[in-house]
């Protein structure tokens, strides 16, 4: 089944874009964090150029190419019940690009705990700008991709203000010249089974910049916090996935692998909204997909 529609001012009760289908069967610059920083952990810059720099309470990571790939380990150790505090409450974390060298970038961070179970969360700020020569200041935009095996928790704490933003456990593919992000194409590979992207109640997403998007892909979603998004959110229950996130706001969304999850994998009480259309072109959406491996799923949608 699918139903596809824009909308206005929109709540994900009010316009719903559904894609369901029920079926069974380069010579990289390095740089490290330090402790005290906002995410806890060693970052190193696998393919792209950049710096990373720490605080107290604060990183800030400068991209000086289009595409890079960062890789974070040393992370903290587990808490009791398996989390992996990446980011803790209070701090701050910073992506911008390098005005001198690029306008735009788009960057993917793949956090590996010691125990690739543990999913990791955020319970801070990141923020995603773009500087430029001639302008005043920095503007919401770039594009951040996190990625985790174990998958993904946004705490209540946690506040996310970005120009596009992705969340998975589907681990984006990256060529040998470290591209992962071509003509706004990710292809995401088959998950670790039933890994969860989970925002939870109080967590805050906003993508403010005309045409952005915000996608979350794992075999289990559960949005229960906010999002509001000038653009697309693309809530996507697989294990793997090709998706296109086209600038126009049609998506091509092409599940590779159904969700190794069972029962409800595709839940929401949280709320997504944004700014109306201001008319043909500026289309703004909603998708979510649920596709199985091998048992009936099911989506559940709550009043926000």
């Amino acid at each position: 089944m699918l139903m596809d529609r824009s909308h206005k001012a929109r709540s994900l009760c009010s316009t719903l874009a559904i894609a369901t289908a029920l079926l069974v069967g380069s010579g990289a610059a390095q740089a490290q964090s330090v402790p005290g920083g906002s995410f806890q952990g060693a970052g190193t810059f696998t393919f792209g150029n950049g710096t990373i720099a720490t605080t107290t309470g604060m990183t800030n990571i400068t991209i000086s190419t289009p595409q890079a790939v960062i890789d974070w380990t040393m992370l903290p150790p587990p808490t009791t019940d398996g989390r992996v505090i990446f980011q803790p409450a209070g701090t701050t974390a910073t992506f911008t690009n390098n005005p001198d060298t690029v306008s735009n970038f788009a960057v993917l961070n793949r956090i590996t705990p010691t125990n690739t179970a543990n999913p990791i969360q955020f319970d801070g700020r990141v923020v995603s700008q773009l500087q430029s020569l001639s302008a005043a200041g920095p503007t919401s935009g770039g594009t951040v991709f996190f990625y985790s095996p174990g998958g993904i928790i946004i705490g209540s704490t946690a506040v996310f203000d970005v120009g596009n933003l992705g969340l998975t456990s589907s681990a984006p593919i990256v060529d040998g010249a470290g591209n992962w992000y071509t003509g706004n194409r990710v292809q995401f590979q088959a998950s670790d089974p039933g890994r969860m992207v989970n925002t939870l109640a109080g967590s805050r997403i906003t993508a403010s910049a005309e045409g952005s998007y915000v996608a979350l892909v794992a075999p289990s979603i559960s949005h229960r916090g906010s999002i509001n998004v000038n653009g697309q959110a693309a809530l996507v229950s697989a294990d793997g996935a090709t998706i296109t996130f086209a600038p126009s706001g049609l998506f091509d969304i092409q599940v590779t692998s159904g969700t190794s999850a069972t029962g409800t994998t595709l839940f929401s009480d949280g709320t997504i909204t944004g700014p109306a259309s201001i008319g043909a072109g500026d289309n703004h959406r909603i998708y979510a997909v649920a596709v199985p491996k091998n048992t009936a799923i099911s989506m559940l949608f709550g009043t926000g």
